[in-house]
């Protein structure tokens, strides 16, 4: 299972957000670039970069972004205002490993799957679920779609990943949420990455051993050092027992 730390990019710093509540970050001062490249010298094998002026409308952190892509030396998958053909050829073109959709899976899913159908086994669709119900517009409005509902409308869709994420666990529902996952996991075929269920290194031993988890997004508890990367990493891939070898 792969662990990929989030970064979460608003007004030119790294950011954490409760309840996706976006007008009272949590601010992490230090330049966004350096922090990327010290989780890859900790280990990291994959970033991913959200940049909320996208989602907002406001500041974009394009810059940024094309740095760390730049320098990292390791995939980075990128979200955050992902709505037109220009931005998602921009980013191709960039170098993100992946790019991620949220709202236009929901707004516009027919132009999500021609893109996913175009370069298969690249794209990445975010589902967040808030009571019952998948989230749109930076979880701000609930849709229509239930969570198993709009997991099942992108069957045999060449996705690289779904992205689940469980608001519930925000507020301390923690059960519900690996529940939730564990669920949704059942239902595709598409892997499934967690996020925002990692609050402690228990967490990640639970994922590791539900099936079709690819891999866990987190964020807030490596910026609080609620979790150490390093031990995160050893937990979700540890090494292999020593083996005997053939005579």
């Amino acid at each position: 299972m792969l662990i990929i730390p989030t970064l979460q990019l608003l007004d030119g710093n790294c950011v954490t957000l409760t309840r996706g509540n976006i007008t009272e970050p949590e601010v992490w001062h230090g330049d966004p670039v350096e922090r990327a490249l010290g989780l890859v010298e900790q280990g990291a094998e994959r970033l991913h970069v959200t940049d909320l002026g996208g989602v907002t409308g406001g500041e974009r952190h394009t810059e940024i972004m094309q740095a760390i892509i730049r320098q990292a030396g390791v995939p980075v998958q990128v979200s955050g205002g992902m709505r037109s053909d220009e931005t998602v050829g921009f980013w191709r073109e960039a170098g993100a490993a992946r790019i991620v959709f949220g709202s236009t899976a929901i707004t516009d899913p027919d132009w999500v799957k021609r893109w996913a159908k175009t370069v298969p086994d690249y794209f990445i669709v975010s589902v967040d679920v808030y009571q019952g119900h998948v989230m749109n517009s930076g979880w701000g409005t609930p849709s229509m779609f239930t969570p198993i509902d709009f997991v099942h409308s992108f069957d045999g869709t060449p996705l690289a990943a779904l992205i689940i994420t469980d608001i519930d666990r925000d507020i301390d529902l923690p059960d519900a949420s690996f529940a939730l996952t564990a669920k949704l996991a059942e239902e595709t075929r598409i892997p499934i990455i967690s996020s925002g269920l990692v609050k402690q290194v228990d967490d990640i031993s639970t994922l590791r051993y539900m099936p079709n988890i690819a891999g866990a997004m987190i964020g807030r508890a490596l910026f609080d050092r609620s979790v150490e990367l390093k031990q995160a990493l050893a937990i979700a891939r540890p090494e292999p027992g020593r083996t005997a070898e053939f005579i």
